[in-house]
């Protein structure tokens, strides 16, 4: 199997879980797969906690950071990253809360 995934992460508010959430993404053993995590505007300190994640994260994963300046909630965020996907990748989607139990 070599289908490519999409892992879509909107995220507001989640300094606590970045690690666990973000980590659990960039950690997967597949090869064939990309990470967009959506800092929709959050005002705590979820942008610093993404930036010291992807630092000390090793990945096979390319990852996309958005930061939106505006907060425009989560299914707009899906929505517009669904549609600028890859032709014909799964979208699997992960709250920022949330996290993949395993590689």
């Amino acid at each position: 199997m070599n289908n490519h995934f999409t892992i879509l992460i909107p995220s507001y508010n989640n300094e606590k879980w970045v690690g666990k959430c973000l980590g659990s993404a960039l950690r997967q053993d597949y090869n064939n797969y990309n990470v967009v995590y959506i800092n929709d505007c959050s005002t705590d300190s979820t942008s610093l906690e993404v930036e010291k994640t992807l630092k000390e994260t090793n990945t096979n994963a390319e990852i996309s950071i958005v930061n939106n300046k505006e907060n425009k909630k989560a299914l707009y965020n899906l929505y517009s990253e669904i549609i600028g996907s890859k032709p014909g990748t799964i979208i699997v989607t992960l709250d920022g809360d949330d996290w993949l139990p395993n590689d």
